[in-house]
């Protein structure tokens, strides 16, 4: 924006001219989808702070849009099919260097989420001790919401995930310390 725009202030952009601008980072290197999501949404944010403090008399990209195809489902579902998951679990089976919690989470993440239905990204990586419970036999995980939601005010929807009594020796281990990927040892799974 800096160099499209230089020596202008942010008053003097125009909406033809903000379209484009917007228009001119799609691209090979760049998609639609990805210039919607970033630069149009940040664009559209700094200009409307601007606007609402009353630093700018107008947002010029208030209404700059762009559009994309519908993306092709070449899958009825994001489900990783038999084979998939085979390769999956070989691959974390296969990981025998376990010395950073990084490298840890390589071996086990893949086994809990295939045990659990948990995602590797949210539900599993981002658990905390303190949503530990015990039910029954079972060790239950249920994820909490990040500091930064609880920051936010947002609420995220919950579901508990079971690591059974019978999940293997690799995944996790009976009073073992869970550790995440930062490093941080955050109670025990038993």
């Amino acid at each position: 924006m800096t160099v499209h725009f230089k020596d202008r202030s942010a008053a003097s952009i125009t909406p033809d001219e903000a379209q484009d601008w917007i228009s001119s980072l799609i691209g090979t290197k760049r998609s639609a989808r990805t210039v919607k999501k970033n630069w149009i949404a940040a664009s559209k944010t700094v200009f409307g702070w601007g606007v609402e403090h009353k630093y700018l008399p107008r947002n010029p990209f208030a209404t700059v849009k762009v559009t994309f195809p519908q993306s092709v489902k070449l899958r009825e579902t994001q489900a990783f099919r038999p084979e998939e998951r085979r390769t999956i679990l070989k691959a974390a089976l296969a990981i025998t260097d376990t010395d950073t919690p990084d490298k840890a989470a390589r071996r086990w993440v893949p086994w809990l989420a295939a045990y659990t239905g948990a995602r590797p990204g949210g539900g599993l990586t981002t658990t905390r001790s303190s949503g530990t419970t015990s039910r029954l036999a079972s060790r239950c995980r249920t994820p909490l919401p990040s500091p930064s939601s609880a920051v936010c005010g947002t609420s995220r929807s919950m579901r508990p995930c079971s690591a059974h009594s019978y999940t293997p020796a690799p995944c996790w281990k009976p009073g073992a310390p869970i550790t995440t990927t930062t490093g941080h040892t955050r109670g025990s799974a038993g």
